[in-house]
């Protein structure tokens, strides 16, 4: 469902999708990205979950797994010879950066 101009969950998916296509093509070995928790959450979903992603499990997942402010996620791409190409989730929201 769509409200006026705003985004629904195809349109968040397919954005999700083209960032992760854009930065698996990026050259570089590692990038700094910052973003929004919601849309990060978007992106470990699909990662996680892939084609399996919908917008009801994408509700649940959402109301599970929480992400706090400042938290440093790390996903990987891993295309190595012999293996499945895959996005794989390194780090989740670790706050260590903030220890006293």
């Amino acid at each position: 469902m769509r409200v006026e101009d705003g985004e629904n969950f195809d349109d968040l998916l397919a954005r999700a999708d083209k960032a992760l296509e854009y930065l698996k093509n990026r050259p570089e070995k590692s990038l700094v990205v910052v973003t929004h928790g919601y849309f990060l959450r978007t992106m470990v979903a699909r990662v996680l979950l892939g084609d399996f992603l919908s917008e009801g499990v994408f509700k649940r997942f959402h109301a599970m797994v929480s992400m706090e402010n400042t938290g440093l996620t790390i996903l990987r791409y891993h295309g190595k010879q012999g293996e499945d190409p895959m996005w794989r989730l390194w780090i989740y929201n670790d706050h260590a950066h903030l220890a006293e």
